[in-house]
């Protein structure tokens, strides 16, 4: 953030925050009016990693930026797809040519 805000000389930003999210069960107290129940199943959560994504002045440019970014990724995924299809396609004409 402050390299943002030392090459721009904004005084605003708008950025995405991303982090992990992980949640657990876990046995904790309770309390039920005046009476403190043990041992109740309660689920815990927990929040790591937080990084700041996609900081701009504007928030049109942040869902530029981020619709750019999502843009790339499914196309990254699509290709990964691809060529495991091509090697899928592969290994069965070997192995149809190795039956015949």
């Amino acid at each position: 953030m402050k390299d943002f805000f030392q090459k721009t000389d904004s005084s605003r930003c708008c950025a995405l925050l991303v982090m992990n999210y992980r949640d657990k069960k876990i046995f904790g107290t309770e309390m039920d009016g005046e009476i403190i129940k043990r041992e109740v199943l309660q689920t815990s959560v927990d929040f790591s990693d937080h990084e700041i994504v996609a900081p701009m002045i504007s928030e049109e440019e942040t869902r530029k930026e981020l619709s750019l970014r999502a843009l790339a990724m499914l196309a990254a995924h699509s290709l990964q797809d691809i060529l495991s299809l091509i090697a899928w396609k592969k290994r069965w004409k070997r192995k149809s040519a190795f039956s015949n």
